[in-house]
């Protein structure tokens, strides 16, 4: 018989416990859309993670079981170094 949530679709959680905030970090969506953001809140847990993007400025929530990923930065993620994405973010 096959696990249920295994049949259900569940989707095992990500662990953003090493993300701070004021962190700049590029977020994957489950359809592959990539976007330079910084952290700008979570739980004491690490459970759920507020982002504002950085090209639109728009505020995100994510639960570590959405299938979304929050990565420390790397310029090569967009094309942008991570200082200029921090200058950005504290105009």
């Amino acid at each position: 018989m096959a696990n249920t949530s295994q049949a259900q679709g569940s989707i095992d959680p990500e662990n953003w416990e090493i993300l701070k905030i004021n962190d700049v970090v590029s977020v994957v969506k489950p359809d592959g859309h990539v976007f330079p953001a910084i952290v700008d809140n979570k739980t004491t847990d690490s459970a759920v993670i507020w982002v504002r993007r950085l090209d639109v400025g728009s505020r995100h929530l994510f639960e570590s079981r959405d299938g979304v990923k929050v990565r420390p930065f790397k310029g090569s993620d967009t094309g942008t170094s991570a200082a200029s994405l921090g200058r950005k973010a504290r105009r």
